[in-house]
Order: C-alpha cells, then sequence, then structure tokens
C-alpha cells in the first residue's frame, strides 16, 4: 500500500491536471484554495471541540472527494498542513479506521495521508485505532446517528510504535477526513481515554453541516 501511494504522489506531481479544490491549472490542489480554508473550532460534543477546514461543501468536498475517491496523496497532505496549523497541543495523532468494505473497494484509506501528515509537521506519535468487534463493515452515509454511535461502540486504542501500550496522560488528537454525526469521532475519543489517554479534540478535512444550519455532531 505503501510504494501504492508513492506512485499516486509522483503522479500527482509530474502529471497534475486541476486543482482538486476549484479547478484551475494546477498541482494537485492551488494556493487560493488553501488560503480559503483555515482551519476553524467547532462544536464536537458537549465539551469537546473540532478543528475543520471548513463545511462539506462547494470546492472543499470536490476536494476531499479527490482525497478519500481518487487517492490523492499530495492534495490529502497539503489539506494536512494547513489542518496542523490550527490544532490544539497532542503528543500523537489517533487515525479513525475505515470500514473493511471502504478499504476493498478503494485499496488506500486518506487519513492515514491526512494524520501522517500532521504527525509529520507537529512532530507527534502515531496511534492506529481498531474496531474490537465487525460492527462496521457498510457504509456510513447510509447510517443514522444512532446506528453510528452503535458501530462505533467497539473501539480500542492499539499500541503505540516501540512502546507498551500504556497509554497514560498522553494527549491525543483524533483524525478522521469528513466528521458527519460525530458518533466515530466521540468513540475514539471514549476509547482513547478508557486507554489513559487525553482526548485534546478532533481534526477533520471537513465536517458535514445539517440541513437546519446547526453543526451535524
Amino acid at each position: 500500500m505503501k510504494i501504492a501511494s508513492l506512485l499516486r504522489e509522483a503522479a500527482d506531481v509530474l502529471w497534475p491536471v486541476a486543482c482538486v479544490g476549484c479547478g484551475v491549472s494546477a498541482a494537485s490542489l492551488c494556493d487560493a484554495c488553501l488560503t480559503r480554508w483555515q482551519p476553524r473550532r467547532f462544536a464536537l460534543g458537549e465539551h469537546e471541540q473540532l478543528t475543520a477546514l471548513g463545511d462539506y461543501d462547494g470546492d472543499l468536498k470536490s476536494a476531499v472527494l479527490a482525497c478519500k475517491e481518487r487517492g490523492s496523496v499530495a492534495a490529502t497532505r497539503r489539506l494536512g498542513q494547513a489542518l496542523a496549523d490550527g490544532c490544539p497541543p497532542a503528543d500523537a495523532v489517533a487515525i479513525v479506521p475505515p470500514s473493511r468494505a471502504g478499504v476493498r473497494r478503494r485499496g488506500f484509506h486518506c487519513v492515514e495521508w491526512l494524520a501522517g501528515e500532521i504527525a509529520r509537521r507537529r512532530g507527534l506519535q502515531i496511534v492506529r485505532m481498531r474496531f474490537t468487534t465487525g460492527a462496521v463493515s457498510g457504509t456510513q452515509k447510509r447510517r443514522s446517528r444512532d446506528e453510528r454511535l452503535s458501530a462505533a461502540r467497539e473501539l480500542e486504542p492499539v499500541r503505540r510504535l516501540g512502546r507498551a501500550s500504556d497509554f497514560s496522560g498522553l494527549r491525543v488528537l483524533v483524525v478522521d477526513d469528513v466528521v458527519t454525526t460525530g458518533a466515530t469521532m466521540l468513540a475514539a475519543a471514549r476509547a482513547v481515554q478508557d486507554a489513559g489517554a487525553d482526548f485534546v479534540g478532533g481534526a477533520a478535512i471537513a465536517r458535514t453541516v445539517r440541513r437546519s444550519g446547526r453543526n451535524a455532531d
């Protein structure tokens, strides 16, 4: 998978066609789009916060789809750089795991690239998350908030590279591509807290807004 991502990134750089956001001629993602998408804080739960570049709409939605569905590594990493500057202080980033169906269909997981760029830019460790049951296997789009809560309940952090599985006192930032209901993000927050770590907030490229205009958390 690592070789495939390197090939994708090389293609982005060597044969750029258009910005994945606005469509102008550019190498993967233009500076004008990145200037418009500045990291902002949104409510995630009752006390938690989410750092995101904006709402899942318009050009930002196009950029997310290019990263998530078409595997634009270069664009994902540029978005990670932009997002990293607005994230709260942390010691590690935790990657929200994909559904098995998503990995089979796409062959990659863009959150790996996103979290990796945030970790690299901020000098953070990477903590991986996993589902302890096979609950999450379908498409998140078709799930209600209650279904997502139920499916995300069995999450746990996997031990850090080169360290024992003691997360005591570790400040963890949980990373995903898009936050829709916030259920999976909050389940990940509970998982890192249960492991003894401190959840400092979530980070995502975009967040989906309810039709009423309220944040879909």
